[in-house]
């Protein structure tokens, strides 16, 4: 069940409970696999906004921003469907034309 502790450090009151909670949850979370799986899935999920962060940076780049500009006037004007735009642009970043 979830603690609640008042805790003043103006006051020195509840500093060292507090304290003897944390170490407790510590001590808990690295026992057993449950501090080891969470630390993988945080580790997952970094990765995961990296890549995002990457690809967000990389579209909005100057020479993919100008392809994209291009492939966006011709969905515009109903020369191209935008599922078509889109892979052409992605085939454009791939192949790095």
């Amino acid at each position: 069940a979830p603690k609640a502790v008042t805790v003043s450090a103006l006051e020195n009151n509840g500093v060292v409970e507090i304290w003897k909670m944390i170490l407790e949850y510590k001590s808990h979370a690295e026992s057993g696999e449950y501090f080891e799986e969470n630390r993988r899935l945080q580790k997952k999920q970094w990765l995961e906004e990296s890549l995002e962060n990457y690809f967000q940076e990389l579209m909005n780049g100057d020479s993919i921003r100008a392809k994209k500009e291009k492939i966006m006037k011709e969905v515009l004007g109903d020369a191209m469907l935008p599922s078509d735009a889109a892979r052409k642009l992605w085939d454009s970043v791939i192949k790095k034309d």
